[in-house]
């Protein structure tokens, strides 16, 4: 029987890792195969994204992902950044400023929506195919802005580093809100064709 060179390669690094005089540990061989377990920046993404699916029958009508920036999200992005683009100390200590003027400014949340047909390029507060909201208790939170993340700022490649969800059929936005009640928080996609609601057990 011929196993997969998948397969093949996980067995070569391991018996290289075991072979004598080795210094490679469990660890390395954990990071070699499966970076994004031990990469901080991709962990707090993972605990602060939220990801669902509506379904028409066995079709999918639209699915969403969505990344909460709370405070560490933002820390660990700013590192991330540091690591990826080379930054010095100053440069990554201005973008952490950044990062806290706009978290001064609202509660933001990065919003991925993909359809099979197409249709979530427009997302805006007016828009009459999707309504977006988030829910505090029971009040209803509306976006006081809707801003696409263009591709001039976020190729695709850059996305892919930053949101381990992105595909090419997914369409990004950053969402603000304004007004944001500590506690939990719930951000609602609605259409046609069902509802998703994403939730959190804190909104900091």
């Amino acid at each position: 029987m011929r196993l997969p060179s998948s397969v093949l390669l996980v067995l070569a690094l391991a018996l290289t890792l075991a072979a004598p005089g080795c210094q490679g540990t469990p660890r390395d061989a954990a990071t070699l195969l499966w970076p994004d377990m031990t990469d901080p920046y991709v962990q707090t993404t993972r605990r602060w994204t939220r990801s669902d699916a509506v379904y028409d029958g066995v079709n999918l009508a639209f699915a969403a992902a969505a990344t909460l920036k709370t405070e560490d999200w933002r820390r660990a992005f700013v590192d991330k950044y540091a690591e990826l683009y080379g930054q010095t100390g100053d440069e990554a200590a201005r973008s952490l400023a950044g990062q806290r003027a706009a978290a001064d400014q609202g509660l933001e949340v990065v919003l991925a929506l993909a359809a099979p047909d197409g249709g979530v390029h427009r997302l805006s507060p007016r828009d009459e195919r999707f309504k977006v909201f988030a829910l505090s208790g029971e009040k209803a939170l509306y976006p006081q802005e809707i801003r696409p993340m263009e591709q001039e700022f976020w190729p695709r490649e850059k996305l892919v580093a930053f949101f381990p969800y992105a595909t090419p059929w997914r369409s990004f936005y950053t969402l603000r809100f304004q007004d944001v009640p500590p506690g939990p928080l719930a951000l609602v996609i609605a259409g046609p064709a069902g509802r998703i609601e994403l939730t959190w057990a804190t909104s900091k």
